[in-house]
């Protein structure tokens, strides 16, 4: 089960500007997994 991040909507904007984006902060929170949900072919 996916939780949706907040994050996402600014990652997506700013993805439109900027060739890559940089997530970075505390282990186990969930930081590869939103990147990884969020470059998956719909």
């Amino acid at each position: 089960m996916y939780i949706k991040r907040f994050l996402e909507e600014e990652i997506i904007k700013n993805l439109k500007i900027y060739p890559v984006i940089m997530a970075y902060g505390q282990r186990k929170v969930g930081k590869f997994t939103m990147l990884h949900h969020l470059m998956e072919p719909e």
